[in-house]
């Protein structure tokens, strides 16, 4: 997740960007029940995930935010289609998604990609590790 929108990656970004993300430990507590759920029972659609935390949308969407942009979970697979251009999905957690487990640690040509899209500002702030305190409700 970046600029507030899921953001799709290629196989090498991931590689080249996960060694910045995937903190567990910065996660605000609800992250982290959301990320504990998913690890526990596996693949899940938001609306289950919801309703077994007892979870607001708006409180769901909040915290499902950072486990997005820690690069945690991801999207398994669709749900339910509503819509040519609308639809919701089953999430899981990267470990699930992983296949291959040796990455790529380029960083010089990780920021060369970057550059074609981002300003500098915008790629410290990508690369940085979050300070969840300053966004919690």
């Amino acid at each position: 997740m970046f600029r507030k929108r899921t953001t799709y990656l290629s196989k090498d970004l991931y590689k080249m960007l996960k060694p910045y993300k995937q903190d567990i430990i910065i996660l605000p507590q609800k992250s982290r029940m959301i990320y504990d759920f998913l690890q526990k029972y596996g693949v899940s659609n938001t609306k289950i995930i919801k309703e077994i935390l007892g979870l607001s949308t708006s409180t769901f969407n909040f915290y499902f935010s950072h486990l997005l942009r820690e690069m945690l979970v991801t999207a398994i697979d669709r749900d339910n289609t509503m819509n040519m251009s609308w639809s919701s999905f089953n999430w899981g957690l990267y470990s699930q998604w992983e296949v291959d487990n040796r990455y790529v640690e380029d960083k010089e040509f990780l920021y060369e990609i970057l550059r074609r899209q981002l300003s500098q500002k915008e790629i410290d702030e990508l690369l940085m590790k979050n300070k969840y305190n300053d966004m919690q409700k």
